[in-house]
């Protein structure tokens, strides 16, 4: 019997839901009530999470050579860190009005992302698989002090994200800006959580594949729901009497 790629299986759900976003978002932006420049930034956070769920999924799919496996996992590290800079420049824009925070951090963001991947393509070596009951995924060789600082880096943005929507957001004046920044605080944090509990549980540290699975399951629903948020955001418009 073929073992079962669980990660890229919960990877290849949500690029599904990435997709889905991308095109809805495509298909109204001309009747969004919201600047193009919101729009085209949240596309492209869209269609950068679709490719980045490609390369998730695509170990043990499609994609079984252990070098390949782990560039494929480099690719995926770098465009999670690469899909922050469009999310982290929107409230920024709209609560401060200032692009030099958001062009400082895309050059923070980006310097680190060329960095991990000359670091890791110079020094590459395959994937590990690794077999758990009927499962298998791929223990990627990344530097794991460089692998951390990533995830931190992300987790880091994720939250300031979340804190910049409630904080200025949530009980705003304006009716629209309200809604827009409760649904994108909600929905950032729940991609926070989603990716935490993803990590936490479906990565092999244990050798149950009920809490393997369920950890997946619930994980893969929380980063999609957030998704969902994300986009109901992008496409609220202004109550009419």
């Amino acid at each position: 019997m073929a073992l079962i790629p669980l990660a890229s299986l919960i990877n290849f759900f949500n690029m599904l839901v990435a997709i889905a976003c991308a095109l809805i978002l495509l298909m109204r932006r001309k009747t969004l009530a919201w600047g193009n420049e919101f729009v085209t930034r949240f596309f492209s956070a869209f269609v950068l999470s679709i490719i980045q769920f490609f390369f998730a999924s695509a170990m043990g799919f499609w994609i079984h050579d252990p070098f390949l496996v782990q560039a494929f996992c480099i690719l995926q590290d770098i465009l999670t860190v690469v899909v922050m800079v469009p999310l982290i420049f929107i409230p920024l824009k709209i609560f401060y009005k200032n692009n030099v925070i958001a062009k400082i951090s895309s050059v923070i963001l980006y310097s680190f992302a060329g960095f991990y991947f000359i670091y890791n393509m110079l020094f590459l070596k395959p994937a590990t698989p690794v077999i758990f009951g009927p499962f298998i995924d791929w223990k990627g060789s990344t530097n794991p002090l460089l692998g951390g600082i990533l995830w931190a880096v992300v987790a880091i943005c994720l939250l300031g994200i979340v804190s910049l929507f409630a904080f200025n957001g949530w009980n705003h004046q304006e009716d629209l800006l309200r809604r827009r920044a409760r649904f994108f605080a909600t929905g950032f944090f729940l991609m926070f959580l989603g990716w935490l509990v993803v990590f936490l549980f479906v990565t092999p540290l244990t050798k149950s594949v009920s809490i393997l699975g369920a950890g997946g399951a619930v994980g893969c629903a929380m980063v999609s729901v957030g998704y969902v948020l994300i986009l109901l955001a992008v496409l609220t418009k202004p109550k009419t009497i």
